[in-house]
């Protein structure tokens, strides 16, 4: 798998659909060679998995993008038959790691839209994950099971985004809606635009490898080498 990523002069391996976790131990295997050849490695996940096995996996790992689907348990026992509990004890094992994270939640109307639920959540990211994770908000779409629910409004979406960065996380995104101001990284202290992306590319990018901007008097968090 290292081989045939550094054949295709890819610079990342992702590890996504189906749920990594359910193939672990292979998963484990490439992640230590693709670091060896020195490939960028990138689990997205539910991050439903015991916490032994994920802090053997993270020193390999160069990024992690779980999706925290409700902030509730009820909610997430009745529309995703899991626990909340272990996602949000993953989520500050991945921050205390020093490994990259970034967080969606899908907006889906009637189980994860309640913008005040919403708003206790990301007071949760910062107290336990600092300020500075992305959080990204993804408007839902009916598919499979939930076909008798509508879209969500992409306004709801955006007041998803607003509620976020009220309650002081600094990068917050919304997704699967046309919001030209939800998709760019703005510098947190003078609300300056140092990257700007146009659905899944990035049209212009001012930040350096050492996260610097010319422009931002301040450094920007993330993997930029």
């Amino acid at each position: 798998m290292a081989g045939e990523a550094i054949s295709a002069q890819a610079q990342v391996v992702a590890f996504t659909y189906n749920e990594p976790t359910v193939w672990y131990e292979y998963m484990l295997d490439i992640a230590k060679i693709a670091k060896q050849k020195e490939l960028k490695t990138v689990m997205i996940s539910s991050g439903y998995i015991n916490p032994e096995p994920l802090k053997e996996l993270l020193p390999f790992l160069d990024a992690v993008k779980i999706d925290l689907k409700a902030f509730d348990s009820e909610t997430y026992i009745k529309l995703i038959h899991g626990d909340l509990e272990p996602i949000l004890e993953n989520i500050k094992i991945v921050h205390d790691s020093g490994t990259w994270l970034e967080l969606v939640h899908l907006v889906v109307p009637g189980y994860t839209d309640d913008l005040e639920e919403i708003g206790k959540m990301c007071s949760w990211v910062k107290d336990n994950a600092g300020e500075d994770i992305p959080v990204h908000f993804s408007r839902f779409w009916p598919q499979y099971k939930l076909l008798n629910l509508s879209p969500t409004p992409e306004e709801t979406v955006k007041k998803a985004r607003e509620a976020c960065l009220a309650a002081g996380l600094k990068y917050v995104y919304t997704g699967n809606i046309e919001d030209e101001e939800g998709s760019v990284t703005y510098c947190p202290d003078n609300n300056q635009a140092v990257i700007k992306r146009q659905g899944f590319f990035v049209s212009e990018n001012l930040v350096l490898e050492n996260g610097k901007a010319a422009i931002c008097p301040t450094s920007i968090p993330g993997v930029w080498k």
